[in-house]
Formats: structure tokens, sequence, C-alpha cells
């Protein structure tokens, strides 16, 4: 067991578990239930356009959060800001459930400014004291060398917890308890018929375990204990601390590995989205069955490849190099699935199996090349030189530039969608989908380009120092 463990201790383990418990609900109301839930407005009594208007706001308020994120998780204890994000989006998750159950009784502006503030204030606790201080804190459970099945075990304890806690249980509670069949009503403007009690009790459950697991977090969890400053409060420090931040920020290297997180991040993000949509609409496979695919694709997989994965990329001698080849198989099939279409659509699911099956295999394909993305993409901090105390701040602009695409990337789609909308109907068509995932296509290859120059220069630099591994740097990660 010890071997298999590689010398963490069972506390560690523990705290990976909850770190992992964390990184799921927290992302799961704001995030992912509108991937797993299908036609989730229904449930929110609102339309289908105004989720993608709240899914914008969370997207720019993320992107105004993360930097400062990085500053706070350097000076205060991540412990302690992880505790005030993960409780304090529980607290909303819960408001989000009151006002689901409330909601055939609100007028739909009313209603709709009620969800706007709720996404906006997630948008806050999801990001500006929730993501530097988690990944800070899962690199702290182990050593330098094994940070890739650091990265794993959260990412197999998160694949698990949310297939069941969050895919399946919703899938029971929506399809199975009590399924929403509400209409359009056309005289008062709103959704009618049907029951929100169902979503509303799963948005609670959600919220118990978000409170729950805040206080696991606050102490079950060990903390690397930060420097003591003993200076005092004074605008002069304010002035070494902004220093320090911008000494941090002017690594070229950190910059272009930004814009290869953005390029990975398509996978997790938008391919995850439109490949669904595509296959669903376009090449007409049952919704069941995309359904089942996606949760699979969003719990399942990263369950099955996360820590096998994090212990496979700890043998290479650079994260980055692997990383590299991952997105570029990624970029390949993503290409085969978006031209299977010449040759030969028809009309009906019968004239277009092949294409379903295939495509739904290659998107299976790509999910599992996606979590490995994502086991990976902060370990690769550790083969470039950064400053002291600024591990968090890093992993708050490779998330800053790296995740942007959820506030301007979704803008671009949502206009290509909208022009190549066929008139009369409500999805987009199967050009506008290949349009879309070509465009997105070409920011993952941007991204693949990026990382490529930082391995070169890390390689030149091997060699002019005569060591072999990639990774010879102390981890700056206290």
């Amino acid at each position: 067991m010890a071997k298999k463990i590689k010398g963490m201790t069972w506390k560690q383990l523990i705290a990976l578990i909850i770190l992992a418990a964390a990184d799921v609900f927290v992302i799961a109301a704001p995030y992912y239930i509108k991937n797993i839930i299908p036609n989730l407005h229904t449930y929110l009594h609102i339309r289908e356009d105004q989720v993608s208007r709240l899914t914008s706001i969370i997207g720019y308020v993320t992107l105004i959060t993360q930097l400062p994120g990085g500053f706070l998780a350097n000076k205060f204890s991540s412990r302690w800001l992880l505790f005030i994000a993960v409780f304090s989006t529980g607290v909303l998750t819960f408001w989000f459930g009151g006002t689901i159950l409330n909601a055939q009784n609100l007028d739909p502006e009313n209603l709709m400014l009620q969800y706007s503030f709720i996404y906006a204030l997630w948008g806050i606790s999801t990001t500006l004291v929730f993501w530097t201080p988690l990944w800070k804190l899962v690199s702290q459970q182990t050593t330098k060398e094994n940070q890739g099945f650091a990265y794993g075990i959260q990412g197999a304890a998160n694949g698990l917890i949310g297939l069941v806690l969050v895919f399946l249980l919703g899938l029971l509670i929506t399809n199975v308890w009590y399924p929403a069949t509400q209409e359009w009503d056309e005289n008062s403007k709103t959704l009618v018929g049907g029951s929100s009690v169902p979503f509303g009790v799963y948005a609670f459950l959600i919220g118990s375990f978000l409170v729950i697991t805040a206080f696991l977090v606050l102490f079950c969890v060990p903390e690397k204990p930060m420097e003591k400053n003993t200076e005092k409060i004074s605008w002069e420090r304010f002035k070494k601390t902004v220093k320090q931040v911008l000494k941090a920020s002017a690594n070229w290297k950190l910059w272009m590995l930004s814009l290869f997180v953005m390029g990975m991040y398509t996978f997790q993000s938008v391919f995850a989205y439109y490949l669904v949509q595509m296959i669903n609409n376009a090449f007409l496979a049952p919704a069941i069955l995309m359904t089942v695919l996606g949760g699979i694709r969003t719990y399942g997989l990263r369950m099955a490849i996360s820590t096998f994965v994090g212990r496979w990329a700890d043998k290479f001698k650079s994260y980055l190099l692997f990383l590299l080849l991952t997105t570029g198989i990624g970029i390949l099939i993503v290409a085969i699935i978006i031209i299977l279409p010449l040759f030969g659509l028809g009309d009906s699911t019968q004239q277009n199996i092949w294409i379903i099956v295939i495509s739904s295999i290659l998107f299976l394909l790509a999910g599992v090349l996606s979590w490995a993305m994502v086991t990976l993409r902060y370990a690769q901090i550790g083969e470039i030189e950064i400053e002291k105390n600024s591990y968090a701040s890093s992993v708050g602009i490779l998330s800053f530039i790296g995740f942007s695409t959820d506030a301007w990337l979704y803008e671009v789609t949502t206009a290509v969608g909208k022009a190549y909308t066929i008139e009369g109907e409500t999805n987009t068509s199967l050009l506008g989908y290949q349009i879309i995932l070509i465009i997105t296509l070409s920011i993952a290859l941007l991204g693949v380009i990026a990382g490529i120059v930082v391995h070169i220069a890390n390689t030149k630099e091997l060699k002019k120092l005569g060591k072999t591994n990639y990774r010879w740097r102390t981890l700056e990660n206290a």
C-alpha cells in the first residue's frame, strides 16, 4: 500500500478527497448542472436564452476576480479562504433553491433579477476566494516529484463524488421523481405546468453538501505554514507587495502557458457543450444517449482516468510535453468529428447510425483527453521559474487567461449560432456547429503553439545547465 500512495499519509489522501468534494459541489450549481440536466430553463421558469445570459454574467465576474484571487491566496491562509468560498457558495445555493421553489409566484423580471444576483455572487465565491486556494492546497499535499499523482487523486475523487452525488442524484430527481413538463404560455409570457419542487430540493441538497464540506476543509485539510511577515501594514508594504506581484507577472513563459491552458480549456467547456449539441441536433442522436454520454464524460471518465494519468505523467520528464501530446491528439479527434458529415448525413437516426456511433466514441475519447489536461494543467508550473510565494498568483494568471473564454468566446459562438439558426427552428444548423467548432479548434491550436515555444525554451535551458529533468526547481507553493 505504501507504494500505491507514493509516500503520502492517509491524512493527506483524505485531504485530497475533501478538496475534490469542495471542487465538485462548488462547480456543480453554477457551471456543470446545465450540462447534465436537460432543459434546465424549464425548472428555473425562464427561457433558454436567459440561461445563456446568466452564464455570461458569471463568466465576466470570474474574469474580473481571477487575478485578485491569486493575490489573496498568496497573503492569507488558503484553508480559511477555501472555507469562506465553499460555505458562501452553499448559502447562495440555498438562495438558488428557494428562488426555484418560489419561481411561479414571482413576476418574470423579479425572478430573472434574483437569478442574476445569485450568478454574479457565485462568480465571486467560485473564483476570488476559491480557485487559487484550492489548487494551492492540492499542490501542498505531496512533493514536487509527485504533483501529477496528487492532482490525479483529487481528479479521481472528484469524478466519483460528482458521478454519484451530482449526476446520478440529479438524473434520479429530475427524470424519475418528477420530470418537468412545463410549456411556454404566450399570454402570460411565462412557463406553466410541471413542478419545480424536485429541482429545488436538489439545489438544497447540493447546498447542504457544500456547508458540510466547508467545515471538513477547515478541520481536516493540512496547510503549509506561510512565512510570517512582521512588517506593519503600511503604504511601503503595500507597494512592496504590488511590486512582487508585478515581478511574478513579468514571466513570459507564464503568459505563454496561460494561452496553452486556454487552448486546453476549450475541451472542457466549448467542445464539451457543442459536440453534444451537434451530435444530438445535427446527427440526430437520441437525447437520452447524449444525456448519458454527457454524464459519463463529465464525471465518470474523470474518476476513471485521473489517478492513472497523474501517476503516468509523473514518469515523464516533462508535464508540459505530456500535455502537448494529449492536446494535439484531442485536436485531431475533434477535427475528425467536424468532417464526418462530409461522408454522408441522412435525415433520420437510422440513416446516421454509423456517424452517431463513431462520433459518440470520439466524443468520449476527447473527454478522456480533456480530463488528462485538467489533471495536469497546473502541475506544469513546476517546470518554469516563478517568484517565491507567488504560486497562487501564477495559478491566477493561468486561470485569468485560460478561462477567459467563458466570457468572450461564448459571445462569439452565440453570434454564430444566431446567424446560422434556420428560421422557425431553435437549434443551430450543422454548418453553424461546424463553424463554431473550427473557431474553437483554432484557439486550441494557438494554445499548443504557445506550449511548444515554452517547451523548446525549457529544453535549451536544460542542455545549457546540464540537467536531465524538467522539474529540477524547488516548487514555491507555500
